[in-house]
């Protein structure tokens, strides 16, 4: 009797706890369960990668064409204004400061007299053929071999262009050629500049003049 009892009371001592081998599984499951997220994760990222080399490709491409449309664009314009009588010498270097104009021709005004000088400009009084209108001639010299020397210019024609005021001498147009290397501005013609009139003893301005 005693044996038996201390045989299971033994028994009982060495029994294994079932509690134990449902942690242990539930151990060798949840390892499972990471490496499973360790894969995907895994394969997120790889994804992420080709993701963000697409984009990539994709936006060099994008501004590939882009700048091939701009490109084109631009030749376009140029291939325009050389049509109607722009030399290539401007429009490949000024394309926007004589966009919407057509050249004037230097036959349609005579010239009378020069009326001013300056550094890199003299200024004739002419006469428009057609009409009889006064007009005055500013000629501009440049180097046309030079494209700082012509984007200079060309930023003087746009602001004058822009410019749109009663007091402002208005540029009307430009007379040009395809080989000279200056440019007439064809501005409205006034009998005095100011300080001429200030140089007058005769003239007496008032306070609000």
């Amino acid at each position: 009797m005693g044996c038996i009892s201390s045989k299971s009371v033994v028994a009982k001592a060495y029994s294994p706890s079932p509690t134990r081998v449902e942690v242990s599984e539930t151990n060798r499951s949840s390892s499972r369960g990471r490496s499973g997220l360790k894969i995907l994760d895994s394969k997120a990222n790889l994804d992420n990668e080709r993701n963000n080399k697409f984009k990539k490709n994709s936006s060099k491409k994008s501004n590939g064409a882009f700048n091939l449309r701009v490109g084109l664009a631009q030749r376009s314009v140029e291939a325009e204004q050389n049509a109607v009588g722009w030399p290539p010498w401007l429009t490949a270097v000024a394309a926007e400061a004589i966009q919407g104009w057509v050249p004037l021709k230097a036959d349609s005004f005579q010239k009378l007299e020069k009326i001013g000088q300056g550094t890199y400009s003299s200024v004739f009084r002419a006469r428009e053929v057609e009409t009889g209108k006064m007009f005055a001639l500013k000629k501009v010299r440049f180097d046309n071999f030079q494209p700082e020397s012509i984007r200079f210019m060309a930023r003087e024609i746009t602001i004058l262009r822009r410019l749109d005021h009663p007091n402002i001498m208005k540029l009307e147009g430009i007379i040009t050629s395809r080989l000279s290397n200056s440019i007439y501005l064809v501005f409205e013609y006034m009998e005095h500049d100011l300080a001429g009139l200030v140089s007058r003893s005769d003239i007496v301005f008032t306070e609000s003049q």
